[in-house]
Order: structure tokens, then C-alpha cells, then sequence
């Protein structure tokens, strides 16, 4: 009787974990239509990364915390001092904020 006691409980709360992962999905979705119809531009949404894809296949990320994958991105070496907090990535530039950087290592940088 425990057993089968602890295996309901497992089961219950890997559904509650697995409910709140489709609630944050649907959020996200509903999300990207409302903003898609204000902006007229295509947005993918997943978790804190915000993607905005323009009509001439533009392509501008929000929100993630690595460095850029983009061709500027790979042309600048990765700092690799302190914590992103924040980035923002196209093909044409990116933006990098950092917390938890010392004096030194910038400078050195």
C-alpha cells in the first residue's frame, strides 16, 4: 500500500511539472500572435529569448544569456570574464551585458 501511495504521488507531481511546462508554452504562444499582429513581424518566443524575424529575413534575439553565434559575433573574441545577463544579436551587430566584471579584466580585455 506505501508503494503504490508513493508511485501516485510520482505520478502527480511529475504531471503538475509537466502541466506547468505546456502552461508556459501556451503563454509564450499567446504571446507571439498578440505581438505579431502589433508589430507585423514574425516572433518566436522561448522562455526569456525573444526572436523577431523580419520580412526580408532580418533577424534580430533578445533576452538570451551567451555569447552571439552571429558572424559579428564570431568575429570578436568571446570575453570570458564576469556573467551575461543579457544579449542582443543580429547579423549586423550585438549587444552584451555583463555583471560581475573586474577593473582588470576589462581593461586586459
Amino acid at each position: 500500500m506505501k508503494k503504490l501511495f508513493i508511485a501516485v504521488l510520482l505520478i502527480s507531481l511529475l504531471l503538475i511539472l509537466a502541466s506547468c511546462g505546456a502552461k508556459q508554452k501556451m503563454e509564450d504562444k499567446i504571446t507571439e500572435k498578440i505581438v505579431e499582429k502589433t508589430l507585423g513581424a514574425n516572433v518566436d518566443i522561448d522562455g526569456e529569448e525573444v526572436t523577431f524575424k523580419g520580412e526580408g529575413g532580418e533577424e534580430v534575439t533578445f533576452g538570451s544569456t551567451e555569447w552571439p553565434d552571429s558572424e559579428v559575433g564570431k568575429k570578436i573574441p568571446e570575453f570570458k570574464k564576469g556573467k551575461i545577463t543579457s544579449s542582443a544579436n543580429s547579423d549586423g551587430y550585438f549587444l552584451i551585458m555583463l555583471e560581475e566584471v573586474e577593473q582588470n579584466d576589462f581593461n586586459s580585455y
